[in-house]
């Protein structure tokens, strides 16, 4: 047990005397609870003033040090305790205190610092270390404090995620994440052209026009884009994919940078230029080139699908969902027919990867995350120590 003085500073002090205070510790009968003792209660309540002056920090207890001895209705004796703090001895057991989380060592630092400057008043002294405290609280609400800083030695390690629309890529993604953040560096990275990952500008384009996929222009195209004669592409249709080839780059660099610094990457779907019209395939192959933005189009989507053959992924976890429950869970977005389509054509795709798992996606939760943990884990212990 440690006793907690309260306030951001004080609680990083210990206070050694948690057996005697728990062995005099009072049964409350009003709401069946232990409670510290009132001799207790007061001698921890002058002891965190003490600390507090100890640490330069304001100290104005008058008023609920007689609040106290009211509520508790102690002897005159028990005003020993506030002698006792008006004379030193209790700042001599203060001094004994030891410092947990060095937020002293911090303090003095920072005095030194600032004394440099000639700025040697308490009030920018404690400003200082406010301002130090309530960045490193913010951080923590962002979610920097629970990142872990490990990393693997070897260069880092690519996890991607393929699979047909259904097969719960985006979902066990989010679910890894979590379970590995804290344990190591991680990076989420969605390489898809959906709402999974998307940037602001294309989530407001979804928001007003809904999925791309409920679009029967949008779907009349790329059904164009799977046959091999050369179509000549609406307006609409290369902006968009301008906006997602875009986003593509941009999550290339984040890959390498991730890669460089030793993280885990895992990368929500994979582009593939092997088997046509199937998942992740490009679209542009058999555009009509008319003007040159449509060969900037055609060449950023060349440059983009020749990047997916240098950054070689050392796992590749196939999601592995049948026809049936993948128009189940995505019903606006697949019909059956082309679920078992999308599935076989997945299934033909040689994957340029170190290791290739398929996973049988159709299996509970709880089962699909064992086995991409084990996947994983095998795959790490092929690496350098971590």
């Amino acid at each position: 047990y440690i006793i907690i003085f309260g306030g951001s500073v004080e609680r990083q002090f210990h206070y050694p005397v948690e057996k005697d205070v728990l062995d005099r510790r009072i049964w409350n009968e009003k709401y069946s609870v232990w409670t510290v003792c009132p001799q207790d209660d007061m001698q921890l309540f002058l002891i965190r003033h003490a600390l507090r002056t100890r640490l330069g920090l304001p100290v104005n207890f008058g008023d609920e040090f007689s609040l106290m001895t009211k509520v508790y209705n102690l002897p005159v004796s028990a005003f020993s305790f506030f002698s006792a703090f008006s004379n030193g001895s209790v700042h001599k057991t203060v001094n004994s205190l030891s410092d947990l989380g060095g937020i002293n060592n911090v303090r003095k630092i920072a005095k030194r610092k600032m004394n440099f400057y000639g700025t040697r008043q308490p009030f920018l002294i404690s400003a200082f270390v406010l301002f130090i405290l309530i960045w490193f609280k913010f951080l923590k609400k962002l979610g920097f404090g629970k990142a872990s800083f490990r990393r693997i030695a070897a260069g880092g390690m690519i996890v991607s995620f393929v699979g047909i629309d259904g097969s719960g890529k985006s979902s066990a993604v989010d679910r890894l994440q979590k379970v590995l953040y804290e344990a190591i560096g991680t990076q989420k990275l969605t390489f898809g052209s959906g709402q999974s990952g998307a940037g602001l500008l294309r989530r407001s384009i979804f928001w007003l026009f809904g999925s791309k996929a409920r679009l029967s222009s949008h779907k009349g195209v790329r059904e164009q884009g799977a046959s091999s004669k050369k179509k000549d592409y609406p307006l609409y249709y290369k902006v968009w994919i301008l906006l997602c080839l875009l986003e593509k780059r941009k999550a290339i660099k984040k890959c390498l940078s991730a890669k460089a610094k030793g993280k885990i990457i895992l990368a929500d779907r994979w582009l593939q230029s092997e088997i046509p019209d199937a998942v992740d395939y490009p679209r542009l192959n058999n555009m009509i080139v008319n003007s040159r933005f449509d060969r900037y189009l055609l060449s950023l989507e060349e440059d983009i699908y020749n990047a997916f053959q240098v950054m070689k992924p050392q796992l590749v976890i196939l999601l592995d969902v049948s026809a049936k429950n993948s128009t189940l869970r995505k019903p606006d977005d697949l019909d059956f027919e082309t679920a078992e389509k999308a599935r076989r054509k997945l299934l033909e795709v040689s994957w340029c990867a170190d290791k290739v798992v398929t996973i049988n996606a159709n299996n509970s939760i709880s089962d699909v995350d064992q086995s991409i943990i084990l996947a994983i884990n095998t795959s790490l212990s092929k690496l350098s120590d971590v």
